[in-house]
């Protein structure tokens, strides 16, 4: 999604959108720029704060609560992929006591 001011693209540092990423799951993109320092807010009790850039490397803090587990995506895919597998074990488990 292209932003247009006086009919050309520009950066718009203050701009924040919306882009559809699934309209059957009504799951939304916000895309922002922050500079180092800067935060990002979610719900009440979660921040982001961008802590350094360097070249391709973004470092992030994140603080949140202790009851909300935060994790890095393949660190995430990898706990659903074992939970997934105690499912199909405990499944298979009682098929064979059955």
């Amino acid at each position: 999604m292209s932003v247009y001011l006086d009919g050309w693209p520009r950066k718009v540092p203050w701009l924040a959108f919306f882009v559809s990423v699934s309209e059957t799951k009504g799951v939304s993109l916000l895309v922002l720029s922050r500079k180092v320092g800067e935060k990002i807010v979610i719900g009440d009790n979660v921040v982001v704060t961008v802590v350094s850039v360097k070249g391709k490397q973004t470092l992030l803090g994140i603080e949140a609560p202790l009851e909300i587990q935060v994790h890095r995506e393949e660190v995430y895919q990898r706990i659903l992929m074992e939970r997934e597998a105690e499912k199909i074990r405990a499944a298979v488990f009682l098929h064979q006591t059955d």
